[in-house]
C-alpha cells in the first residue's frame, strides 16, 4: 500500500491580516515621525543635537520585521507544514490585537515625544543656566537686554522661552514639578530646550540628581510674571 503524501496546511487569512498589521504599524510608525498629529504646548524641550528621529528608527526596525515575518510565511507555504501546526484562530486574533495596541501606544508616544522635543527659531526670551554645587545661576536676556546673573530664574507668561542648560562640575538636574519637566546638565555638554509657562506665579524648581553633601539645599523659584511686571523687573536688573 502506498504511502499518502503528508498533508499540508498553509496560513489563513488571520495570518496574513496579522502580517498586514506588522506592516501596517510600522507605516504609521514612520509617517507619525513626519507628520504634526497633534501638539503639546505646556512644555517643550530638546537636548543637544536637534530632532529627534527615533519614531522613524521604530518604523523602519518594525518594517523590516514584519517584511522577514512575511518571507517566512511565504517560505512556509512552499515547504508546507504538519497537520495542525498552525495557531488557532484564537491565538491569531488575541496577537492581532496585542499588535494593534502597541502599535498605537507606541505611535502616540512617539508623536508625542517629537512635539516635546521642538525648539522655536525664534524664541521670545533666553536664559542660560548654570548649574554647580550647590546652586543655580540665571542670565536672562531679551531683544538686547540682558539680567545680572540670579539664583531664581524670572520669565515672562505665556512667552516661549530658550533655555541653554550645562554644568561646572558634576551631573546635576534641573526639574520643575509644576511643569511636570527635567532636564540634565552635563559638565561636558549643553542641553538646549523650550520651556512655556500659561500662568503667573512662583513654581518651586530643583535639582533631582544626587550632586554631593548639600544636594538637598539646591533649589531655585521659577517666577512668571505679565508681561508688564516682567518688563519692569527686566529694567530693574538688565544692563
Amino acid at each position: 500500500m502506498a504511502a499518502s503524501a503528508p498533508e499540508t496546511t498553509v496560513p489563513g487569512r488571520l495570518t496574513t491580516f496579522l502580517l498586514g498589521v506588522i506592516l501596517l504599524g510600522a507605516v504609521l510608525l514612520i509617517v507619525a515621525e513626519f507628520l504634526p498629529l497633534y501638539e503639546i504646548r505646556v512644555v517643550t524641550a530638546v537636548p543637544k543635537g536637534g530632532h529627534h528621529s527615533a519614531g522613524g528608527h521604530h518604523g523602519y526596525a518594525l518594517l523590516v520585521i514584519g517584511l522577514a515575518l512575511t518571507l517566512a510565511v511565504l517560505r512556509g507555504r512552499r515547504r508546507g507544514s504538519r497537520p495542525g501546526s498552525d495557531p488557532s484562530r484564537l491565538e491569531l486574533a488575541y496577537v492581532g490585537v496585542l499588535v494593534l495596541a502597541a502599535t498605537a501606544l507606541i505611535a502616540v508616544s512617539l508623536v508625542t515625544e517629537r512635539n516635546v522635543d521642538a525648539r522655536s527659531a525664534t524664541p521670545d526670551v533666553r536664559v542660560a543656566a548654570v548649574a554647580s554645587q550647590w546652586r543655580w545661576s540665571f542670565t536672562v536676556s531679551e531683544a538686547g537686554r540682558q539680567a545680572a546673573p540670579a539664583v531664581d530664574l524670572v520669565v515672562p507668561q505665556g512667552a516661549t522661552v530658550a533655555i541653554t542648560l550645562r554644568s561646572t562640575d558634576v551631573i546635576h538636574s534641573m526639574w520643575v514639578p509644576e511643569v511636570r519637566f527635567k532636564r540634565y546638565a552635563f559638565p561636558d555638554r549643553t542641553n538646549r530646550f523650550d520651556l512655556e509657562f500659561p500662568d503667573t506665579g512662583s513654581f518651586e524648581g530643583l535639582c533631582a540628581q544626587f550632586c554631593g553633601l548639600e544636594h538637598d539645599t539646591m533649589r531655585f523659584t521659577v517666577h512668571v510674571l505679565d508681561r508688564r511686571g516682567f518688563d519692569a523687573w527686566l529694567a530693574e536688573h538688565g544692563s
